[in-house]
């Protein structure tokens, strides 16, 4: 909990119905796919463009594909061991940090403090959701991979893989669960997930071995992340800045984002689609946020939280096969 207090200090979208769009570009080593689906979200009062009807969401996601390959994870000085990893299997992407209208339709709650009074000709719905823990991201995951008809990858004792409203935000715990803590994963499912932190590194880098994927000093930094220096201290709309080489937006800032692993030493051997420790006391994130300096946003950075932490610059994306 000390450390978890000093930790804090420093750190200062769509079930079943037809496909209606499906755009590629190219992009490096990645491909952005835009899908707009319609679903009913399950409680009153949805609203959504283009929508008809009461409980009638519209989500758009856009995802990247992310080709199979091997880096040199970690950071000498910083995190360490650096050590090869390979990821002999490819994955898409959120382009972007899952926004507040995206959770809300899908979770039919928006718990973000950051909930009003956006930037001048920001989107209030496009701001990232935060104030979410790790129990929160997974439940968002499987959630919407029921609703989508995908076979969902996270199973919890006592929770539905099936019901998609055993998902919703009011289930889901807001303090530590044993139950919660003992959830185990199908890598091979179809559904939505969190990253490994490893693949989130491997997206985060985009084929770069600098601090940041823009390069090793932070002075073009403000072209890709939101930090503490041009945040105006609070979240901003996703996809406002730079993407990375890969298309991905807000990998550096904004918001931190929880991934998948335990957090625990690494280990110096080279490993193949690594999912970190198989226990722990907290779960990885990654990325930085407004309410950091830069040095926090460096791609190689983790931080530990326990996975019923809430925080104003705690949020999450998502991935899929």
């Amino acid at each position: 909990m000390k450390n978890e207090r000093k930790t804090r200090r420093a750190l200062g979208l769509i079930a079943v119905v037809a496909l209606i769009g499906l755009v590629a570009v190219s992009c490096d080593n990645a491909t952005t796919t835009n899908i707009t689906r319609q679903v009913n979200c399950g409680y009153a009062n949805c609203e959504c463009p283009g929508c008809e009807g009461a409980g009638c969401v519209c989500v758009d996601i856009e995802m990247v594909w992310i080709a199979p390959g091997s880096f040199a994870m970690g950071q000498a000085g910083v995190a360490e061991p650096v050590r090869q990893v390979t990821l002999t299997s490819g994955f898409y992407m959120g382009k972007h940090l899952v926004t507040q209208e995206q959770f809300r339709a899908v979770m039919g709650a928006n718990p973000s403090h950051f909930s009003g009074n956006p930037a001048a000709g920001e989107v209030q719905g496009r701001r990232p959701v935060e104030t979410v823990n790790w129990y929160h991201a997974i439940a968002f995951a499987n959630r919407l991979s029921i609703l989508q008809g995908l076979e969902p990858v996270y199973s919890i004792a006592g929770m539905s893989d099936t019901d998609a409203d055993a998902w919703l935000y009011a289930n889901v715990p807001t303090s530590r669960d044993d139950d919660w803590d003992a959830v185990t994963a199908n890598w091979n499912a179809s559904g939505f997930r969190l990253a490994t932190e490893a693949e989130w590194e491997f997206a985060a880098r985009a084929g770069t071995t600098t601090q940041w994927s823009f390069g090793d000093t932070d002075a073009n930094i403000d072209n890709y992340a939101w930090t503490n220096r041009n945040s105006n201290s609070m979240t901003r709309e996703v996809g406002r800045l730079s993407p990375n080489a890969w298309g991905l937006h807000d990998m550096h800032g904004n918001v931190w984002e929880w991934v998948w692993d335990w957090h625990g030493a690494f280990d110096v051997n080279p490993a193949t689609d690594p999912t970190g420790a198989a226990a722990g006391g907290s779960r990885v994130i990654r990325g930085g946020s407004w309410n950091d300096a830069p040095v926090f946003a460096r791609s190689a950075i983790r931080y530990g939280f326990f996975p019923g932490n809430r925080f104003v610059y705690l949020g999450f994306r998502v991935v899929r096969p």
